[in-house]
């Protein structure tokens, strides 16, 4: 079977947002909780919404936890990209609202870390 780079170009963008999605979750929690809260806390969110869209996936097509799947459609020959464009705007805005959350929690926090 071939694969096109152009396969694994599409993969590498789409598992891409998925990737600086999770960091960034991980980077505002630990910008609002202490380390071990931050860790715990992002594992748990990401393994939860993960159950959550597998129960439910099928009702569930307009979610960041879907950028994974979209990932692996580029591999096949006609995939069914509807809803992907969707997803990947829901998870910018998530991304760029988790950002600016942990810039206000880093600034909020600032005051109390000690050196």
């Amino acid at each position: 079977n071939h694969v096109d780079t152009g396969q694994i170009i599409a993969f590498i963008a789409i598992y891409s947002l998925w990737i600086v999605f999770v960091v960034t979750v991980v980077l505002a929690l630990s910008a609002w909780l202490p380390t071990g809260g931050a860790a715990g806390l992002a594992i748990f969110i990401t393994l939860i919404f993960q159950i959550i869209d597998s129960l439910i996936g099928k009702y569930w097509t307009l979610s960041p936890w879907k950028i994974p799947m979209y990932a692996s459609y580029s591999f096949e020959k006609n995939p069914d990209m509807s809803d992907f464009w969707m997803s990947a705007a829901i998870t910018g805005i998530l991304i760029i609202g988790l950002i600016l959350f942990g810039i206000y929690m880093s600034k909020r926090n600032a005051a109390k870390a000690t050196i």
